[in-house]
């Protein structure tokens, strides 16, 4: 089963707690494609512009 999640790298109203992920993990800021297998292993990342790189991975081992 696939399962499609959204995350945003954001502060709390307060602007206490949140942000900072996308620079620790070195994600440009506009965001990213991230593919993460089933094991927790994150398969691939790509830049929104280059979602041509999620049809390289799946079909690298998926059969048409």
């Amino acid at each position: 089963m696939l399962s499609y999640r959204l995350l945003v790298d954001d502060q709390d109203m307060f602007k206490r707690s949140g942000g900072g992920g996308y620079e620790y993990y070195g994600v440009d800021p506009r965001g990213a494609i991230v593919v993460v297998r089933p094991d927790g292993y994150v398969g691939v990342v790509a830049p929104f512009e280059r979602h041509d790189a999620l049809d390289e991975y799946f079909g690298s081992f998926m059969v048409a």
